[in-house]
């Protein structure tokens, strides 16, 4: 059935032994899950944290995994903040199980919608990501990142995967971050057109030679980025100033 979280305040959870999730999703029983799965205007103080942790985690196992092979169809993370992210601390992460990898890959997390939402993380935390697409053997698809804020993670958007079809991260505020986006394992490129990188020069790789923002990796695609800030109720990309 359908689950919707919101307006509420939650902390990190108080782990000492092992890592641990603030708000936990995952299929049981070869369960698919079509119904909405809404996590809106909430407030996360991750700054409790002792070990990893996730404050949003969504997981569908895959084959041939124990609990059975299924998917989640129907996800929106809009309008939450999280705050205080430190060393290990994920905001938001999609993982896609792949079992001992004998099975096809499972890709089992489709079309996501995650936006509005504001990730403040620590300056200079290790381990820390803001959106993580966190795949073992299958690939998150059809994703749309828009309208977030993210910044003071290692990695604001973190793509640890093969491939990410039909993933769309745009009108983001990514910026202050040690790497904007790495998606150093993809094989094709992933459409982030129109962020803010921190700088209006664009971020920095080498074939941006005079981008000053967030570092972005290969099989990113940044061109066209903002200028400036991207701000609530703006069009893209008609009347917001681009580098094209």
């Amino acid at each position: 059935g359908p689950t919707e979280i919101s307006y509420s305040s939650f902390d990190a959870p108080l782990c000492n032994v092992d890592p641990a999730d603030t708000i936990f999703f995952m299929t049981y029983g070869g369960k698919n899950v079509t119904t909405l799965q809404s996590i809106s205007y909430n407030t996360f103080n991750m700054s409790t944290a002792n070990l990893k942790v996730t404050a949003v985690s969504i997981n569908a196992p895959g084959p041939p995994t124990a609990v059975g092979n299924a998917k989640f169809t129907n996800m929106v993370i809009t309008g939450n903040t999280f705050n205080s992210l430190k060393n290990n601390g994920r905001a938001v992460q999609f993982r896609n199980g792949g079992g001992d990898g004998t099975q096809p890959a499972a890709n089992n997390i489709v079309s996501p919608v995650v936006t509005n939402n504001n990730i403040y993380g620590v300056s200079g935390s290790v381990g820390s990501y803001g959106i993580a697409f966190y795949d073992d053997k299958g690939s998150t698809t059809g994703a749309t990142v828009r309208f977030n804020t993210i910044t003071g993670m290692e990695y604001g958007i973190y793509l640890r995967v093969g491939d990410a079809p039909g993933t769309l991260i745009d009108c983001n505020n990514i910026y202050n971050n040690t790497i904007g986006m790495d998606w150093h394992l993809g094989s094709t490129a992933v459409d982030a057109n129109y962020n803010w990188w921190g700088d209006p020069t664009g971020p920095q790789h080498s074939s941006n030679p005079g981008g000053n923002g967030d570092i972005v990796t290969n099989n990113v695609d940044y061109r066209p980025w903002l200028t400036k800030p991207y701000a609530p109720g703006q069009v893209v990309p008609v009347s917001v100033v681009y580098v094209d």
